[in-house]
């Protein structure tokens, strides 16, 4: 890999799992700008190249710790198995990795619970033990001492502490049958050997039981590449959709989808609480409801440039552009605000509907562009991808960019015809209902002496 900065090798058993037959391997690449792959595409050119034969490689591809943030979990997909029976459960774990498999976008398809590792398991016969004065704490300490070893004492010199360690043979593993020789002595003095008083069975045994809400659960995980995480998920359903399952055992997606749903929730929960305090806001300042809802159209047809932006680029709709929407529905009124604002002075000043939104308009275009420029030149770097960690915020800058531009030209345009629109109306009920009244008298105009009750 050329634009590795360094390599992690681990062997063996970590912290977070694993056995001796297994290995890691962590990639540190150097910074974005000195190199010309993403860190996705760094991925898929080692998923390719690493086939071991009589082996499996995964890779995954991380972009440190905002991509772990994002749900806690470093693969999108995971499917949990719940039954009490292990066996059953990892038949059924099996199957799900092979229709996984074959979910286009789906990657590296793993069973989270690796296969049963073989053990020897001492079965002590109690009533012979007993009859020798032994128990079976006794034992297996005699046993965790010749096999593992016991710290007998601890030698200090020089201040330095050294634990002396008591093990039948030194350096060298036991053999099943060295172990049936292990020594013990019972009451009285008199030596027996392990044999004499326990057996040795051979067995499998899980190398962990994993538990959610009580349940022994057995997890299926996967990695996506180049298809978005709603596509998949809909795909992965149906292939899921006609698998039998015994009695007691059910499958669900576990917490990472759960989490995204949540958070999915959550941000349009937040959105219409933001479009909702904007409106209060407007409505406050403006005295008036009708000139905050002419402000409020601009919002739908930012909404829909940010769409159609995300949907040009190629971009899928995920936590950062929904952060990009909400941050747009408080952007976008900024310059329906000075637009409407101007032309309501204007009025109160004595000039009719049309001139007043003609010259709001062109008196305050250039601000309009200005805000909406500046804006832009900040935000495009992040939406090209340019800098270190740009890649993460590359949906939150393309939703705002677009939604800037496109809300910008329908507020220029499409709120100066909507409000001359709705106040030529409003003035024509007023001059049918009451011609007497309306004849030599200003309109009322929100937020001044003629707007207030």
């Amino acid at each position: 890999v050329p634009e590795a900065e360094y390599v992690t090798v681990t062997a063996g058993s970590t912290t977070f799992g694993g056995g001796a037959h297994r290995g890691f391997l962590r990639i540190r690449l150097r910074d974005r700008g000195e190199r010309g792959r993403t860190t996705e595409a760094v991925a898929a050119d080692l998923r390719r190249r690493l086939q071991v034969p009589g082996g499996r490689v995964f890779v995954r591809a991380s972009s440190g710790a905002l991509g772990v943030l994002r749900f806690g979990s470093a693969d999108p997909i995971e499917i949990e198995v719940r039954g009490f029976d292990l066996r059953r459960g990892l038949a059924i774990a099996q199957q799900i990795r092979d229709r996984l498999e074959g979910v286009p976008g789906v990657i590296d398809a793993v069973v989270a619970r690796e296969e049963q590792l073989p053990e020897v398991v001492v079965r002590i016969d109690a009533e012979r033990a007993a009859a020798l004065g032994l128990t079976p704490p006794q034992i297996a300490s005699a046993l965790r001492t010749a096999v593992a070893g016991e710290v007998a004492t601890t030698l200090r010199t020089a201040g330095r502490e050294t634990d002396i360690v008591v093990r039948q043979v030194a350096g060298q593993a036991l053999t099943p049958q060295q172990v049936l020789t292990v020594p013990m002595i019972a009451p009285g003095g008199r030596r027996v050997l392990l044999g004499q008083v326990a057996a040795l069975v051979r067995g499998e045994s899980p190398t962990q039981i994993a538990r959610h809400s009580r349940q022994r659960i057995i997890a299926v995980s996967a990695g996506i590449s180049g298809r978005d995480y709603g596509s998949v998920i809909a795909d992965v359903r149906a292939a899921l959709a006609g698998l039998t399952l015994p009695e007691g055992f059910s499958i669900a997606l576990g917490r990472e989808y759960e989490e995204q749903q949540q958070a999915y929730r959550q941000l349009a929960l937040g959105f219409l609480v933001a479009v909702l305090l904007v409106f209060a806001v407007m409505a406050v300042q403006f005295e008036a409801l009708l000139e905050p809802l002419l402000i409020m159209g601009a919002v739908p047809f930012a909404l829909g440039g940010a769409l159609l932006t995300l949907f040009l680029t190629g971009t899928t709709l995920n936590i950062q552009s929904l952060i990009g929407l909400i941050v747009l529905a408080g952007v976008i009124v900024n310059n329906a605000i000075l637009l409407i604002d101007f032309t309501l002075r204007r009025r109160r000043e004595g000039l009719a509907i049309e001139q007043a939104a003609v010259e709001g308009a062109s008196i305050r275009l250039r601000p309009v562009l200005m805000t909406t420029v500046t804006t832009v030149a900040g935000l495009l770097p992040t939406a090209i991808g340019i800098g270190e960690g740009a890649e993460l915020q590359v949906p939150l800058a393309r939703a705002v960019l677009g939604g800037l531009l496109l809300g910008t030209m329908v507020t220029l345009v499409f709120i100066p015809t909507l409000y001359t629109a709705v106040e030529s109306y409003r003035a024509r009920r007023r001059t049918v209902g009451s011609p007497e009244g309306a004849v030599g008298r200003p309109a009322p105009v929100a937020g001044g002496e003629n707007g207030r009750p």
